[in-house]
């Protein structure tokens, strides 16, 4: 009996010692959860928060993690979010920000088309759906439409303070920050490569658009002058004949196929016929002004200019937002009175 008893005492006195080690072990992971590394006015942002921040980030925007300074990156995003939604607030309440919603939703529904669609279904079963599904697939709309919304605000109200800075002075670009900035993106700022060309138009939504542009071309192949079809078109057919410039734009994929068409191009060439996209003219408001519908052209080229960089003075107008918007950022910061504290950033392997 008493060898049983003892035998008791020390499997309890164990189990005592392994509970202490338990509380105490996950005190600490509490503690390290609760570690601060970032203050934004009065409130505090803990290691907890930032991996909840990394945890939560859509598929196509969860940031890799592979040391201190990846950490640092998303905490210093995490806090900008944080001071322009601040600035929004504050700017809307002072009746000085109104960015409509439906701004947020056409450009939504523009970029995720399949489930735009889930509005008009009066039907679900039709489509292979129940009605559950389709209430869940227009919640998690509205909630992606309300995301986006904020965003636009918060974008808005930094680009309201901008501009009243720029307005009263308080902002400016000196030389060192424009020749820093060239120095850093020299590569980019880059002239696109473009033509200058006069064509003969025939709008694609005229029913035989296509057979009369390839009639054309074959007049061209049999002889006859550009001239004298450009003096022809421009009689029988008046504004079917103009002049206009074109750049190679990468980051336009409305005209990507034409310039795919006359890659190669030289002045004097005779191209065509070559698809036109519709165009837009816009005035500096952003308001239409004109533009021109979808057509096929066959064109001589007037002038070629291949890709060149920009000298500083003609790259200032690129450079100008972003160096305007990282110094509102900074302004921003100080005005919440952002404190980061570095040394606290949890280890980087925990996110691997």
């Amino acid at each position: 009996m008493p060898y049983k008893k003892n035998t008791a005492i020390k499997l309890a006195h164990s189990l005592a010692v392994l509970s202490l080690v338990f509380l105490a072990s996950c005190g600490k992971l509490i503690d390290l959860e609760t570690t601060r590394v970032a203050k934004i006015n009065e409130e505090y942002i803990t290691r907890g928060d930032l991996s909840k921040v990394i945890r939560d980030a859509a598929d196509d925007e969860k940031p890799q993690i592979s040391n201190k300074g990846d950490l640092l990156r998303v905490l210093e995003k995490h806090i900008d979010q944080k001071v322009k939604a601040i600035l929004a607030a504050d700017l809307e309440e002072q009746g000085k920000l109104s960015v409509p919603r439906e701004m947020a939703q056409a450009q939504y529904d523009a970029m995720n088309p399949d489930k735009a669609n889930f509005v008009n279904i009066k039907n679900p079963e039709s489509v292979g759906f129940t009605q559950s599904e389709i209430n869940y697939a227009l919640q998690q709309r509205e909630f992606a439409i309300d995301k986006l919304h904020e965003q636009f605000k918060a974008e808005a109200a930094v680009g309201f303070r901008i501009q009243q800075g720029i307005q009263e002075g308080t902002l400016t670009v000196s030389d060192e920050e424009y020749e820093r900035e060239y120095r850093i993106r020299e590569g980019e700022l880059i002239k696109f490569e473009s033509i200058d060309f006069i064509a003969i138009s025939i709008p694609a939504a005229t029913y035989n658009s296509e057979t009369e542009a390839a009639n054309l071309r074959r007049r061209l192949d049999s002889g006859t002058d550009f001239n004298t079809l450009l003096e022809e078109y421009d009689k029988k057919k008046p504004g079917s004949v103009f002049e206009s410039s074109i750049e190679n734009n990468p980051s336009s994929e409305r005209f990507r196929g034409f310039w795919d068409s006359i890659s190669g191009c030289k002045k004097g060439d005779i191209l065509g016929p070559v698809f036109l996209p519709s165009s837009e003219v816009l005035n500096e408001q952003g308001q239409s002004v004109g533009g021109m519908a979808a057509a096929r052209i066959i064109f001589q080229v007037l002038e070629y200019y291949p890709v060149t960089p920009k000298t500083l003075e003609e790259a200032k107008p690129d450079m100008a937002p972003s160096i305007l918007y990282g110094k509102m950022m900074k302004i921003l910061r100080v005005e919440n009175g952002v404190e980061v504290y570095k040394d606290d950033l949890p280890d980087p392997q925990m996110y691997k």
